[in-house]
């Protein structure tokens, strides 16, 4: 059985702030931190998944409920994940670009880049935005979007950061379609994005770069309803050839998203465990330290049983590559 938001609420709810009776807003706020605080402790059962990615470009998006990649595939053939560092080490390998012979692995780019992709580069060259979805209560809404004009200034509007975008609705609501003459593009053209705000929408919302010359238009990114300012991690391959198909199947350690529905699965389906971290929570506010950390402890012991009875090993264990071995046995995870 999975454990939802409804679920968690029943049972701590008697817990949070000693039983006092507290709104539905202060429980789903204890509930949130409590799997908040637990996901960072380590990679406990349910916070670990298998993404299948299938990429032609060097780089590779998570999508919004995956934090980093623990261990990688590619091409069925189990290969390295690089940290950030990689690239710069004394005598390393420098950095790769499409004359690199090494790989193909996976070369960390970091957190928090607000779209899946970039936009199309050259010399000054900048791009029109436009946002669509497919709810009608959508369309009166806007992102505002922060970044570079073709000379590398930040765009602004009237004086603060960012470029107003008004939120489209895809012609009579399908998706894919659109009326070239109703549209409402940014006020200005963009060489490079840096940061995203969006309102909570009905729908998901879809930003693409438009052409009015010729209605070319370029996927840049697409977003939860729920997101209001969003970052994705990325990873680079460095492949000698970037033009071929890659089949990446990756174990992701799984990424902190607030809980709102009740349908809401809980990240971290241990309900003793989520009691003891909110009983954690109260403790430590009313300055508690030494009682917070015992139930904090025992959140953590809780969970660490749960990996033991369920046979879960550690999602972050050996890997090796297929040209090195441990006592003959290649490829050991």
């Amino acid at each position: 059985m999975l454990y939802t938001l409804a679920h968690a609420r029943e049972f701590v709810s008697k817990f949070v702030e000693a039983g006092a009776c507290p709104s539905l807003p202060v429980v789903v706020d204890r509930i949130n931190e409590a799997c908040r605080r637990l996901m960072t402790a380590a990679n406990w059962s349910g916070t670990v998944n298998r993404l299948r990615i299938v990429s032609k470009l060097n780089t590779i998006t998570l999508p919004r409920g995956a934090v980093k990649i623990l261990n990688v595939t590619i091409d069925t053939a189990p290969r390295q994940v690089f940290n950030q560092a990689y690239e710069f080490l004394d005598n390393g390998p420098g950095e790769q670009g499409v004359e690199g012979g090494y790989g193909p692995d996976l070369v960390d780019l970091g957190d928090g880049w607000p779209t899946f992709f970039d936009l199309p580069c050259g010399d000054h060259v900048t791009h029109s935005l436009v946002a669509l979805s497919s709810c009608p209560e959508d369309a009166l809404a806007t992102l505002t979007v922060m970044g570079d004009d073709g000379y590398g200034a930040e765009l602004t509007t009237n004086g603060l950061p960012g470029v107003l975008v008004p939120i489209n609705r895809w012609q009579n609501g399908t998706e894919g379609t659109i009326n070239a003459n109703t549209l409402q593009l940014s006020a200005s053209k963009f060489k490079r994005i840096t940061a995203v705000h969006k309102p909570v929408t009905k729908g998901y919302v879809s930003l693409y770069t438009y052409d009015p010359a010729d209605h070319r238009m370029y996927f840049v990114s697409k977003y939860h309803p729920d997101e209001t300012v969003p970052g994705y991690r990325r990873y680079r391959l460095n492949s000698p050839n970037f033009t071929e198909s890659r089949n990446v199947l990756c174990l992701v350690k799984m990424r902190f998203e607030p809980l709102s529905h009740d349908t809401d699965l809980l990240p971290v389906q241990n309900l003793d465990a989520v009691k003891h971290e909110v009983m954690a929570i109260r403790e430590e506010n009313t300055g508690n330290a030494t009682t917070a950390e015992a139930f904090h402890n025992k959140a953590i012991r809780l969970l660490n049983e749960q990996l033991e009875d369920a046979g879960d090993s550690d999602a972050s264990g050996i890997q090796m590559h297929s040209t090195f071995s441990i006592g003959g046995s290649p490829n050991i995870v």
